[in-house]
Parts: C-alpha cells; sequence; structure tokens
C-alpha cells in the first residue's frame, strides 16, 4: 500500500513536471511568434530571438544577478582588453556603462577605453554591458569578483551615462522577455539604505515562464507608477554615490568621473532631473557633459554616430577623447 502511494507520488509529481515543460514551451513559442512578428527583418537579423535551449544556458545575462569572467564578444559577454605589462606603474582607469562603453558594432581598437588606452599608455578595463545600466555597475562593485580583474590601481573610474539608465533602474530594457536569458536586475531603497530586490522563485528564473510572470509585472508596475521620473533619480543619486564610496574604500585616491553622452534626441528633459548633477557634484564626484567637450550635441545617423540604433561610432570618439583626456588631466 505504501510503496503504491509512493509511486502515485512520484507518477503525479513527473506529470506535473511534463506539464509545467509544455505550458513553459508554449509561453515560449507565443512571445516569440510576437517578436517576430513585430520586427522588421533588418532587427532580427542583428538581434535575434534566443533559443528555447539558450533560455536555460548558464551564461552572464545584464539583466541576471551573475557576475562571470567571460572572453567572448558578443551580445551578452564582457569586452575582451589588451593589457601591456609595461604600463604597470602608470595605474589604470576602469570603464562602467551599457553598449555605448562596451562598443556595439565596433572593434576592440576602436572602442572608448582601448582609444584612451592607446593614446595615453595605460592600461583600462572595459566592464560595459549591453542593455545594461546603473546598477550593473553596483553589483559589479558589490562583488570581490570583480577585483580580481585590475592588476593595477585605477585612477580613474569612468562611467558613461544616458537618459535611457534613468528607466532601466526599474523597467526592462527588452521590448520581450525573447532577448535576455536574466531576470531583471533592481534596487531599492529601504530606510535610505539600498538593497538589491528580492525576487520570489528567483532559483526558477531560468523558465521562461516564470521570467515572463516578472516581466509583466515589472513593466506594468512601472508604467502605473505617477512620480517614475523622481523616484528614478532619487535612486540614481543613491546608486551612483554608493558605488563611489565602494571605489574611495578600495582605492583611496581614485576619481569617479560620470560621462554624460549627449546627443539632440536625447530626452534627458524628460528622464533627468537637472538637481541630480549638482547634487552628485557635492559627493566629489566629477561630472563631464560631451556638449562641453566637442561643442554641441552630438546628431543622430550622421557623420558621427552609428546609424544601427543610434550608438556612438569610432568618429564619435575620436572627437571626444582628445578634449575628455584634457579636461581630466590625465
Amino acid at each position: 500500500m505504501k510503496k503504491n502511494i509512493i509511486k502515485i507520488i512520484i507518477l503525479n509529481i513527473i506529470l506535473l513536471a511534463i506539464i509545467l515543460f509544455i505550458a513553459d514551451y508554449c509561453i515560449y513559442l507565443k512571445y516569440k511568434q510576437d517578436y517576430v512578428k513585430n520586427s522588421d527583418s533588418e532587427s532580427l537579423k542583428k538581434h535575434p530571438p534566443i533559443s528555447y535551449i539558450d533560455n536555460y544556458k548558464d551564461n552572464y545575462s545584464p539583466l541576471s544577478y551573475i557576475f562571470q569572467e567571460r572572453n567572448k564578444n558578443n551580445f551578452n559577454y564582457l569586452r575582451k582588453n589588451i593589457y601591456n605589462t609595461s604600463y604597470n606603474k602608470k595605474g589604470s582607469i576602469i570603464f562602467f556603462g551599457c553598449s555605448y562603453t562596451f562598443g556595439i558594432e565596433l572593434s576592440d581598437e576602436q572602442t572608448l577605453s582601448n582609444k584612451i588606452a592607446k593614446k595615453l599608455n595605460i592600461n583600462v578595463y572595459n566592464f560595459g554591458i549591453c542593455a545594461s545600466g546603473i546598477q550593473h555597475m553596483l553589483s559589479f562593485l558589490q562583488n570581490n569578483n570583480l577585483y580580481s580583474f585590475i592588476k593595477q590601481e585605477p585612477k580613474y573610474a569612468i562611467y558613461t551615462i544616458i537618459p535611457d539608465h534613468f528607466v532601466r533602474l526599474k523597467k526592462y530594457i527588452f521590448p520581450s522577455p525573447i532577448m535576455t536569458n536574466g531576470i531583471n536586475l533592481q534596487y531599492e531603497l529601504k530606510n535610505n539604505k539600498l538593497e538589491k530586490k528580492y525576487i520570489p522563485l528567483n532559483i526558477f528564473s531560468k523558465s521562461f515562464l516564470v521570467k515572463s510572470f516578472f516581466y509583466q509585472i515589472d513593466t506594468k508596475i512601472n508604467d502605473s507608477e505617477p512620480n517614475t521620473k523622481e523616484q528614478n533619480n532619487i535612486l540614481a543619486y543613491y546608486i551612483f554615490t554608493e558605488s563611489f564610496k565602494i571605489l574611495k574604500k578600495k582605492y583611496p585616491n581614485i576619481k569617479f568621473i560620470i560621462l554624460r553622452y549627449e546627443t539632440e534626441e536625447d530626452l534627458a528633459e524628460e528622464y533627468e532631473d537637472k538637481e541630480i548633477w549638482e547634487n552628485l557634484k557635492k559627493q566629489g564626484i566629477i561630472i563631464i557633459n560631451s556638449s562641453d567637450l566637442i561643442g554641441r550635441k552630438y546628431k543622430y545617423a550622421s557623420e558621427d554616430t552609428c546609424e544601427d540604433n543610434y550608438h556612438p561610432s569610432e568618429k564619435a570618439w575620436d572627437l571626444l577623447i582628445p578634449k575628455l583626456i584634457e579636461k581630466i588631466e590625465l
């Protein structure tokens, strides 16, 4: 009798697992069909939907909690840097940011970080991650694995920001969960302290059903909040100041720069409060506007920016780098 009950329980568990797998796969197919239907052929070529199997691979995704060493140069991985031991005495510069810092569409030699490395004969560490935001920099800095990469004490940490980073604090960057294999990384303020937002069932985050559920919940909550701009700016302020504290504790002489990459159509007023930059300056953080360096804001789809998703081209960095070096007296 007891054995029969155990067999029934096991069979029910197996049956439930099969049902959940079928449901999970059906949801994946639905999202994939919608994504393909609503994307043009050029977008699909550049950003194809991840496969159902890829959704379960243990890769670093910009929307996941995990920080791992990766050398591959593709959408989900860190940029591979080229180091020179003869530069060791000069210290180093560490870079944080999104695809602008990573240098999507660019070779290693064309990126902001490697161009500065070559110009100054200094080692650089590019921790730019495509589709990431301010919260990912803080997550990196809170993870001791980061410091095993850095062999020379950094003189500067540079974060390249675009207005959309304020939105990414609470909302998925991807228009569909079909484009990433992780759950959104978020922080929240509790008693004026930053804490990573707890995600129930995070152990099952590779399940497309679970991931899709939280994708919908996060998106709806963010869209319904009336004071999102104010809340995002407060959160950004705390994340930047906390990041600076960690950097100063680890490297007492380091200087922290926020480089604002400005374009004519950047929606800065819609997403940013001007006071945040003044308040961050009071904390000792250096704020640099790209328009102050090059004498104007960048233009989209022009000779100095990539036409693909409006990312900086090599020429965009060539315009900015000499003035940046002069400004911060590297």
